[in-house]
Formats: structure tokens, sequence, C-alpha cells
């Protein structure tokens, strides 16, 4: 009976040995993986993305080159929203929505790196939600875009420009009634035009 029990305790010290050994190996796995990912980093990160720069995988897929845009977007809400709703630069410059973030934003470069790397002279506005016409494109891009505020916070409303420029001659009230007339007439017009197909439709 005796040698039933000392194999009971064996078993049991066993168990607990492979499960030790278990969680040990799954933690110096993903420890090794760390530091293996961080010995191999390329460089510093910028200086808004210092803090994340011990915890890799909140940018990186794990020893991996997979897509790596989702973690983008899921930090960068406003652009996700951009690329969702087909809106700004990244909803409609052709070729973000299936591209990757890292082919034009390259990270590790120093905490003063640039990973925007705009250049205002090759920028083409027709990706946007405002693309230049007439003066608009003459216009410096300090004009609307200040220092210190993201180039998509840029004021696209015409008053907050022309507030005391007015390019209509102060004649501005008198061109909006007139255009409210206009579209009045053209509703108007495109009204009984529909009523008129109604009524030939109804007759045949």
């Amino acid at each position: 009976m005796w040698w039933c029990i000392s194999i009971k305790r064996n078993v049991k010290k066993n168990a607990v040995f492979v499960v030790i050994l278990s969680v040990s190996l799954v933690y110096s796995t993903s420890c090794f993986a760390d530091i293996i990912e961080t010995l191999v980093m390329p460089g510093k990160v910028i200086e808004s993305h210092k803090k994340y720069e011990s915890d890799c995988q909140r940018c990186h897929k794990k020893l991996g080159s997979k897509s790596e845009t989702k973690l983008c977007l899921d930090c960068h809400k406003r652009i996700a929203s951009d690329v969702r709703n087909k809106k700004g630069f990244h909803g409609n410059a052709p070729g973000i929505r299936t591209g990757e973030c890292r082919t034009c934003h390259t990270e590790h470069i120093g905490r003063k790196g640039d990973v925007v790397k705009f250049d205002s002279h090759s920028f083409d506005h027709v990706s946007t939600d405002f693309p230049l016409t007439g003066e608009h494109s003459r216009a410096k891009c300090s004009a609307c875009h200040k220092k210190k505020l993201k180039y998509r916070d840029a004021e696209s409303r015409c008053i907050q420009c022309h507030r005391k420029k007015n390019p209509h001659g102060g004649n501005l009230k008198k061109l909006i009634q007139n255009l409210e007339y206009v579209v009045h007439v053209t509703l108007r017009n495109i009204g009984m035009k529909l009523n008129s197909n109604t009524k030939t439709q109804n007759l045949t």
C-alpha cells in the first residue's frame, strides 16, 4: 500500500512541476521575444511616441511583418474616422485605404524625427475636402494653415478668412440673396417638371 501512496505523491509533484515549467516557458518565451525586439530596434521613436517605446506590441505584431495599419488606427482615431468615412486627405488620396501607414510614416528615426514628411510644394489639395481653385490656388499655405496647428485643423469656413477682407466688395449680403433666389427658382422649376412628368405618367 505504501508504494501506491508514494506513486500518487510523485504524480502530484510531477503535475505541479509540469505546470510551473509550462508557465515558465510561456513567460520566458514572451520575455525572450521582447528582448529580441528591443535589441533589434533600429532607433528611438519620435517624441510623441516615446511613452510607447518599451511596449513594442503597441505598434508591432510580435516578431512578424504582417499589416500593422490597424494598430496605428487604433490610436489615431481621427485618421481612422477619415479613412472610414472617406473624408480629408487620408480618406480621399488614392492608395491610402489599401496601403500601409509605414509606407509614408517611418518610425524609429529619433526623438526629433519627422514622420509626417510633408512637402507643401508637391502636395495636391485635390485629395482633400478643400480643392484649391481661383484665388485660393495662388494663396500661400501659411494664409490658411497656422503655426502649431495641424494641417487638417485649418479653418474652411469662408467667413473666417474674409471677415475683414471681403472679396465681394461689401456686396456679400446681396450676393447671398441672389443665390437664394436662383436656388429657389431652380428648385421650383425642378418641382414643376417633376409634377408635370408625374401627371403625364398617370395619364399614360
